[in-house]
């Protein structure tokens, strides 16, 4: 079945909602969307609407619409919250019918919405997963959640952001295309209204998500304050991942494995041992080169990491998504990041390797000192 594409005719309330991506700079397509569905339980509920509009770099932008049918009965208690009911939905396609249009819709994006992170996108991975598609990956996939910009802010609900924001009512909430609109519209407004924030999808990423802790999209895991993954559940809650401990492979063996446990957690658990196999060999290279008996030289490693610029002793390459980190001077082969998550794990074991030095470095202060680039 062929997307739905919402029509070309609007007012001009709605062409400025349209019109949005001009306030923001894009590297890749950037989705805002919202779902409504039969419940809140994200591993067996089912989505009913999705509603989503892409930005493109080029300012051009391009929009998808789907009711849903979700196999499964609607609760009236869900009706009465977003207003559909099983009869509009009954001779609507599945979701795995239209699977290849959102998917092709979906993929090598990021993504935007309002509190999006701890549900919408996890029901829509579980959806996705149904279909034995994966367009959505946290390690390439930058989110904006508004919601989170807003609570650091004015902590309110859509509706009051609206108000507050945009200096009207929002209509027809819980409405996914209502609110997918509304939400793009005030974010611009968070933009336009706080001056320290940047119209740039890599600053509202970290700014809204603290991308640095965060490990999967529904919270199961994070991070201590040193940089190590927690659990945020089950026996081990608020202990750290210990991939050396047999007790904690064996563990987490059992949940990649559980029919219960969800997609989402099942790729955060090879995304955790991914990250202690990178911890693993960049510390090895380290040692190996000298570098850890170094604070400086270990200062000008995480710069040269952090900024990707050349400071000696440390040549940075960068070859699409590969980073290459060469010690001059040194044959030792040089260290090699696939993605933004192993660049990421190594400025951590920087930190920490920082922070058991003798007088403890103030990491911030001393990369504000001038390092000799290259």
């Amino acid at each position: 079945m062929p997307p739905i594409y919402f029509s070309s005719a609007m007012n001009q309330q709605e062409e400025s909602a349209y019109n949005a991506n001009v306030f923001l700079q894009l590297e890749k397509p950037l989705i805002f969307f919202d779902l409504e569905t039969t419940g809140l339980d994200y591993q067996r509920d089912r989505i009913v609407e999705l509603s989503a509009i892409k930005l493109n770099p080029d300012g051009s932008q391009s929009s998808l619409h789907y009711l849903l049918n979700p196999c499964i009965e609607i609760p009236e208690a869900a009706t009465e919250i977003h207003g559909i009911t099983n009869g509009m939905v009954a001779d609507k396609p599945a979701f795995c019918d239209v699977a290849d249009n959102v998917y092709d819709f979906f993929k090598n994006c990021d993504l935007a919405g309002y509190n999006i992170r701890r549900f919408d996108i996890p029901i829509l991975m579980e959806e996705f997963h149904r279909c034995k598609l994966y367009p959505i990956l946290l390690t390439e996939t930058k989110v904006i959640d508004v919601l989170s910009v807003y609570t650091k802010k004015e902590p309110r609900d859509l509706s009051a952001a609206v108000r507050y924001y945009c200096k009207e009512e929002l209509t027809k909430a819980h409405s996914a295309q209502a609110d997918v609109e509304a939400t793009m519209k005030v974010l611009k407004h968070q933009l336009l209204h706080y001056e320290d924030l940047k119209p740039n999808v890599n600053f509202l990423y970290n700014y809204s998500c603290d991308s640095d802790y965060i490990v999967d999209f529904s919270g199961k895991f994070g991070r201590n304050k040193k940089g190590q993954i927690i659990y945020k559940f089950g026996k081990y809650r608020d202990h750290a991942v210990d991939l050396d401990n047999k007790d904690h492979q064996s563990y987490l063996d059992w949940l990649a494995n559980e029919s219960g446990s969800s997609v989402e957690m099942k790729m955060a658990i090879k995304r955790i041992k991914l990250q202690h196999h990178c911890h693993k060999i960049c510390d090895e290279w380290l040692k190996v080169k000298g570098i850890i008996a170094s604070a400086d030289k270990m200062l000008a490693l995480y710069q040269a990491i952090a900024s990707e610029t050349n400071i000696l002793p440390f040549i940075v390459t960068r070859t699409d998504k590969k980073l290459t980190i060469t010690y001059t001077g040194n044959e030792v082969p040089p260290l090699y990041f696939a993605n933004e998550d192993e660049k990421r794990t190594a400025l951590f074991l920087l930190k920490n390797h920082l922070n058991t030095i003798e007088g403890s470095v103030d990491i911030q202060s001393a990369l504000s000192s001038n390092f000799q680039t290259i």
